[in-house]
Parts: C-alpha cells; sequence; structure tokens
C-alpha cells in the first residue's frame, strides 16, 4: 500500500476515535449538566468531577439504597463527609445521622450533635428537631435545657411539625419538691406499664421475670405555670453485688437510668424498678436504689434479694 494512503488511513482512524472518545465523554455527563433522574454511572461520573449536587445525591442513594444505588454505608459516608464540609446542610443532616445510629462508625452523639447543629444553623428544620432532641432528652451526654429551648423555638419557627404544639420546657429546682416511698415490693408490670403490688417486703425472693421496687410520692412546695412543660430528670442508681454479663463479659456493681417526672400529674404516683430478665442477673445480696436530682439524694431504699 502507497505511504500516502497509508497515512490517510491512520490519520482517519485517530480522527474516528477522537471524535467517538469526545462524544462518549460528553454524553457521560457534562459537568454542570446535573438531574435527578441520571444514572448511578452518570451521577458517580459527575460527582468525581466535584458537581456538588451529584456528590450529595451519592450521600442520599448509597445510604438509603435508592435511585439505582446499593446501600452501602462506606460509600455513603465517604459522600456525605465530603458535602458536610463544603456545607450542605442536608449531608450534614445524613451525616449527624449515621454518627447518632452508628451506621458504618462507632456510636457517637458528640460528633452527631455537631453536624446536627452545622445543619440546623444552616437552616435545616429536620436538623433543628434533632439538637433540640439531643439536648433535651440525651441527659448522659449531651442534655443542656436552656439550649433545648432555644432550638425548640427555631424550630417552630421555620414550622417542623413535631414540634408546633410542644410547650416550652420549665425545669423544677430540687428544693421545690419531696419524695416519699409508699409501697415497696414485688410488682407484676403489665404490657401497659400498670404496675400491680404483689408482696409488700423488702426481703425479695429471686425469681427470673420479676419486678421490685416502690411506689413514690411527690410533694411539691411551690405552685406550678400551667403554661410551662414542668418536669426534672431524676437519676436512678442501682448498686448491687457484681454482675457479670456473658455477652460482653462486663462486671458491674451499678446500673443506672434516668426517670422524667411530669409535674402536671404531680399528684399520681410513680414507680421504680429492677425486672430479674437475666439468669446472670439473679444474684442474692444487697440491692440499693438511690434517686437524685442534679446529684442531690433525695430518696433512698434498700432491698435483700434471697434464694
Amino acid at each position: 500500500m502507497p505511504q500516502k494512503i497509508l497515512l490517510r488511513c491512520v490519520s482517519l482512524l485517530i480522527a474516528v476515535f477522537t471524535l467517538v472518545n469526545c462524544t462518549t465523554t460528553q454524553s457521560k455527563g457534562q459537568k454542570g449538566k446535573y438531574s435527578d433522574e441520571l444514572s448511578l454511572d452518570e451521577m458517580i461520573f459527575l460527582a468525581e468531577t466535584g458537581h456538588d449536587k451529584a456528590q450529595h445525591a451519592l450521600c442520599y442513594r448509597y445510604k438509603y439504597g435508592n435511585d439505582g444505588a446499593p446501600k452501602d454505608l462506606a460509600k455513603a459516608f465517604k459522600w456525605c463527609q465530603i458535602q458536610a464540609k463544603k456545607g450542605n446542610n442536608r449531608s450534614q443532616t445524613l451525616l449527624g445521622e449515621m454518627y447518632y445510629n452508628g451506621e458504618y462508625v462507632a456510636q457517637d452523639n458528640t460528633e452527631a450533635l455537631h453536624w446536627y447543629t452545622l445543619a440546623a444553623t444552616n437552616e435545616h428544620v429536620f436538623a433543628m428537631f434533632m439538637v433540640y432532641y439531643m439536648y433535651r432528652f440525651e441527659y448522659d451526654t449531651t442534655y443542656d435545657l436552656k439550649k433545648a429551648a432555644f432550638w425548640l423555638q427555631q424550630a417552630q419557627k421555620f414550622g417542623q411539625p413535631d414540634l408546633l404544639n410542644s410547650k416550652p420546657d420549665n425545669l423544677i429546682d430540687c428544693a421545690s419538691f419531696d419524695i416519699n416511698g409508699a409501697a415497696y415490693g414485688t410488682y407484676l408490670v403489665d404490657e401497659h406499664d400498670q404496675w400491680t403490688l404483689v408482696e409488700r417486703s423488702m426481703s425479695v425472693k429471686i425469681k427470673q421475670g420479676i419486678t421490685f421496687g416502690l411506689k413514690l410520692d411527690l410533694m411539691t412546695k411551690e405552685s406550678l405555670n400551667q403554661n410551662l412543660q414542668n418536669f426534672t430528670p431524676l437519676k436512678v442508681r442501682w448498686t448491687h453485688p457484681p454482675l457479670t454479663n456473658p455477652q460482653t463479659n462486663s462486671t458491674s456493681s451499678s446500673s443506672q437510668g434516668w426517670e422524667e417526672i411530669d409535674f402536671q400529674n404531680a399528684s399520681s404516683p410513680f414507680y421504680v424498678g429492677y425486672e430479674l430478665t437475666h439468669r446472670w442477673e439473679m444474684q442474692p445480696g444487697q440491692w440499693t436504689v438511690e434517686l437524685f436530682c442534679d446529684d442531690n439524694l433525695m430518696f433512698t431504699q434498700n432491698f435483700e434479694l434471697v434464694d
């Protein structure tokens, strides 16, 4: 074949290859040509060019397994984090959710609150709800009633439906009430959380499934504001013989939880008890329950568990 014809054929092949390559690249996702209807491959191509909407779309698609993407929390975390750091309030909310639920990463309320707060500051309404919720109910980590009140107002202002009818909180001072023990012993607790006293005694015979504890009465020393949600969280701590959980291989001589007392219903008693659910919990000896308000001991009662 003459050299001129050969060169002409090579040039033609190069031109065709260049045209095909350009056409393929252009059709696979032109930078800036974003659509919610893009395929997963097209969305990935666009996201890897730095397109913000495409990056958030992958954050969402991989987190929930939507729109042609498999649920992949590792990839979701990657894209959520990229967009969250760029200030996308929706990605910040999803990243906060992953930390709050322990999805792909270890559960971490501090990190969750950090990202939820950034999103809430950027006017994401559900994030406002979560910031309120964490300040209001996560007693062991992020509890702060004043900050909860602020974010409740913000969420109501921006129309969060779950909070539109919520009353502001009013934390009752620990010195404004007393707690009196009314009935102690073994109880039956039904599925509706109704407590029935079976035997009044501080000596409790060990049996799997029983609940032992006491009924408590509140005595308030001052009138309450009816326009507020009047409450106080009480820390409930049980001390007991050493208990070893075989699943975690951890041993503890105490456990604690929280009891939130609603002073709108202060005339109604409330109950504090311990259910012997597992065999490894059924240890004889002295068990003590203590109720604290802001680290002030309000009430204590001893029980003796016997075989």
